[in-house]
């Protein structure tokens, strides 16, 4: 993920899955989907979420 601001710009590598690699829980996800696949894309991540985990929706056209 490359991340471009006013004071810095730099670029952080982060693992990308696909929904039959997912194990576990994660606290953070950032969702980066087609924007029609969103709902689908969600009710997939949604068991891997603990009550306190949030995901950012990375909308990609």
């Amino acid at each position: 993920m490359e991340i471009s601001g006013p004071v810095d710009e730099f670029v952080v590598r982060i693992p990308a899955v696909t929904p039959d690699e997912v194990l576990g829980r994660f606290s953070r996800v950032i969702l980066a989907v087609k924007a029609q696949h969103t709902r689908a894309a969600i009710e997939m991540i949604r068991p891997h979420l603990p009550a306190d985990g949030f995901f950012v929706s990375a909308k990609m056209d």
